[in-house]
């Protein structure tokens, strides 16, 4: 089976039904609460004849064997770290499976108590924030090393960098110039870049989190897509929809339960949630999908209107270097000529050739479909020009996704194009 092949979704009945088959030994008796959907799949929360509640998982793509024996190693480890107090949430154990018709997976997990989270929750401080961050810093303080070896997945700073780079490069003509000239320089600051590879959910959104009614987080489920690499890939979420005052206290819990500080991680996360719009972009190229295309051309031209000026970074002033000649250079005059020569001594400043590196395409370019610019090789590394893992997860695969295209109104972007104020050292800091 093939990693990133799409399936048919199912129906409430047909979920409840085949949960049922994966678990003989529960009697399915009601459904609570409607069905959820997401990149990941479908997700539908059954109880049982005792009042037991499971949750149902039927994913959007099939697996392949290998990687579901990752999955299940990965979900093995943070059982094991939750019963050794590491981390202060459930995680999803496999308790039944059953394969569907047309190559795809039901799996049935122990429901871990209280309500999936929702983008609404995101907009108020309070114990949630606080409660979320201590959870992933819990995740993140996880040994890498081991967590590298069980997924199979991992990437450090340089490579995660590399490859975003990357992918700007290779779309740079449909990244209008402002939005192409903020991420480059978010790129190119390297006190950015400074980090320590550590366990990731790896695809997390609010769909995975389930926190109890006052706030406090109950579980995290997922983990398909679990890797070794930027802390900041499990807030690229936040960055879309949580506020101000959210983040702050976020941030705060967050920082406060990891052994190092990570100064810049937040900043790191803005980037990753924006280039999520030109990662889409990049599907629908490697799809030869016009109308793809265009829509992922627009939702950058309308990030950038909404992003506008502001910077992930401070604006670096170009030092330019000047020189002058002895007849130019007047206090050059007052200096005394050396004997037997025909010249004043020379300037420190002595002309030099400099080089002016512009980000443009380095190779012959054609007009594609959606009536922008693209390489060849566009269409051979379009899905994994972002992705620093291979085979990270089926969600990001060629395919046209499930979900609705990415559009950028003023209360996502809003956040997104806000100003941070800035120190003169360059670090970030949340207002």
């Amino acid at each position: 089976m093939s990693e990133s092949k799409n399936v048919q979704p199912v129906s409430e009945l047909e979920l409840a039904a085949l949960s049922s088959a994966a678990m003989p030994s529960i009697q399915v008796r009601g459904i609570r609460g409607a069905m959820q959907s997401s990149d990941s799949g479908q997700w539908l929360s059954l109880v049982d004849a005792l009042g037991d509640s499971w949750l149902s998982w039927a994913p959007a793509h099939a697996w392949s064997d290998k990687k579901e024996e990752r999955f299940v190693r990965t979900t093995d480890f943070l059982k094991d770290a939750q019963a050794d107090r590491k981390l202060p949430f459930e995680t999803p154990v496999l308790e039944g499976e059953i394969r569907r018709n047309g190559g795809g997976t039901v799996m049935v997990f122990r429901h871990p108590g209280g309500a999936a989270l929702t983008n609404e929750n995101l907009s108020v401080a309070g114990l949630l924030p606080k409660s979320l961050g201590s959870s992933l810093a819990a995740l993140h303080e996880l040994e890498a090393t081991q967590f590298a070896r069980i997924c199979g997945q991992y990437a450090d700073a340089e490579r995660t960098r590399r490859a975003l780079k990357q992918l700007v490069d290779r779309h740079v003509s449909a990244i209008p110039a402002r939005l192409r000239s903020r991420w480059l320089d978010a790129l190119s600051e390297d006190s950015l870049w400074v980090f320590q590879p550590v366990p990731l959910h790896g695809s997390l959104c609010s769909q995975d989190v389930y926190v109890a009614p006052g706030g406090a987080v109950l579980g995290i489920f997922g983990f398909d897509s679990a890797a070794v690499g930027d802390p900041a890939q499990d807030m690229a979420w936040l960055m879309l929809y949580a506020s101000d005052a959210f983040l702050s206290s976020f941030e705060s819990a967050y920082a406060l339960a990891r052994k190092s500080p990570d100064l810049h991680v937040l900043a790191r996360a803005t980037l990753l949630a924006e280039l999520e719009t030109l990662r889409w972009y990049a599907r629908g190229v490697a799809c030869e999908d016009r109308e793809w295309r265009r829509a992922g051309v627009q939702a950058l031209r309308d990030m950038d209107s909404e992003i506008g000026d502001h910077r992930l970074v401070p604006k670096r002033q170009e030092v330019v270097e000047i020189a002058f000649t002895v007849e130019e250079e007047p206090l050059m005059r007052l200096q005394q000529t050396e004997p037997g020569t025909g010249s004043g001594p020379r300037s420190r400043w002595q002309a030099q050739e400099t080089e002016v590196i512009v980000p443009s395409a380095q190779s012959p370019r054609r007009i594609g479909l959606g009536g922008t610019q693209e390489t060849a090789e566009d269409q051979e590394h379009a899905t994994g020009a972002y992705d620093p893992f291979p085979h990270q997860s089926a969600r990001s695969a060629g395919t046209h996704p499930t979900g609705a295209e990415p559009t950028w109104d003023s209360d996502q972007t809003g956040r997104l194009g806000q100003a941070r104020s800035t120190d003169q050292t360059g670090s970030i800091e949340v207002p």
